[in-house]
């Protein structure tokens, strides 16, 4: 039997968002339908294409959603074996509960709406105008929103939303440990080119106060420039992030999902559940943690059901056990590493467990051939230093 129409576009937004790991706004979806100009009909055989070029037009949002991030003070920079990734896991809920966040959608899209971070940003910068997907793309992908203030805009008399950069020449300036950026912006409602300078920019501190004494010299073009000093303090873009911090720090919504609203007025899914797995890896370790939010009314089995669901992802498999003989093999040998030889040194691991399961009655714990020390601790020390079970 023939799905209808709006069955089949359920099937490939259902594929899209496993593939991505994340539910998809109505208005993010509905733009990504109209960029690729997609009928959704299975009469056309072609669900796999439709999805990898609906994931593809996802990744460039993404990526415009990256930048929009930037403009903030981060930490120092982690060594260079460190790295840290939230990957984002879609998360299940019931029939019932999933109507519920629906119901509460507008009540909260009113609440969010009249917050003053958010109304300021449209009458300020919108001028009351919500604008549509369109728009946002041509907004966020212009130079001049990430240097130039509502204020700056205004005095020049050019549009926040509407305006087209021609063109844009960055040069790195650097001096006194700091550094700054020179932008030449060529707007085609301006006569001529506009140079900007950004504020004063320490590596591992961000934005500081300006430091008149400090002489700048221009940098080699190779320079990488940081994200975070892509957005400048004060600009449309660093006011839109402030804006849509509400939204993240309250309830909990996507950053991204934060900022289409601010913009349009189309109100975040509340999700009833969102799971996140949080990395850190080092060159020899991989530490994991599972974080999953979860509104109050939710039941204890869809809590469960959505950690087994993470933890499988995580672990790669079902968890499994490691036995007391095992953990304590391994905690032996870390014990013992550093003054352990790089020649004869599991024989004299052997040893010292027997020895140890001798004395604390474990005497079927000890081993008889030394290759099964070692390859029982590579085992266990590889489920243990990579997370996995």
């Amino acid at each position: 039997m023939r799905k209808t129409k709006k069955d089949y576009e359920k099937q490939i937004r259902q594929l899209v968002e496993k593939k991505i790991g994340r539910n998809l706004p109505d208005l993010v979806w509905n733009y990504m339908k109209h960029v690729q100009n997609f009928e959704m009909d299975d009469a056309y055989p072609d669900e796999d294409e439709k999805v990898r070029t609906l994931v593809d037009e996802f990744e460039k949002l993404s990526d415009i959603a990256i930048a929009l991030g930037g403009g903030r003070k981060r930490r120092p920079r982690q060594p260079r074996e460190w790295t840290q990734v939230m990957e984002p896991v879609i998360a299940e809920s019931s029939p019932e509960e999933n109507l519920r966040a629906e119901t509460l959608k507008p009540y909260i899209g009113k609440i969010a709406g009249a917050h003053p971070s958010v109304a300021q940003f449209r009458e300020k910068v919108l001028r009351e105008q919500l604008l549509e997907m369109c728009d946002i793309y041509n907004l966020i992908t212009s130079p001049a929103a990430y240097c130039l203030s509502p204020d700056e805009f205004a005095r020049l008399e050019i549009p926040v939303v509407g305006h087209r950069v021609e063109d844009a020449v960055c040069t790195v300036l650097s001096g006194g440990g700091i550094l700054k950026l020179r932008v030449a912006l060529q707007i085609a409602e301006l006569n001529q080119t506009l140079t900007v300078t950004s504020p004063p920019y320490l590596p591992d501190c961000g934005w500081v106060a300006d430091d008149p004494d400090v002489s700048l010299q221009k940098m080699p073009e190779s320079t990488k420039v940081p994200l975070d000093m892509i957005t400048w303090p004060g600009s449309v873009i660093d006011q839109l992030n402030a804006a849509s911090d509400y939204l993240v720090e309250t309830f909990g919504c996507d950053e991204m999902d934060a900022k289409v609203f601010v913009l349009t007025g189309e109100c975040p899914d509340l999700r009833p559940v969102v799971a996140r797995c949080l990395k850190h890896s080092w060159d020899c370790y991989t530490h994991s943690r599972i974080l999953i939010s979860v509104e109050p009314w939710i039941t204890t089995k869809t809590l469960i059901n959505n950690f087994l669901e993470v933890q499988r992802k995580v672990l790669g498999r079902r968890n499994r056990r490691l036995s007391e003989r095992q953990l304590r093999l391994c905690q032996l040998v870390w014990c013992l590493e550093d003054e352990l030889p790089s020649r004869g040194k599991w024989k004299i691991v052997q040893e010292k467990w027997n020895q140890w399961c001798l004395k604390n009655d474990k005497k079927e714990w000890c081993y008889e051939h030394v290759d099964h020390v070692s390859s029982d601790y590579n085992r266990v020390a590889k489920i243990l230093a990579g997370g996995q079970a």
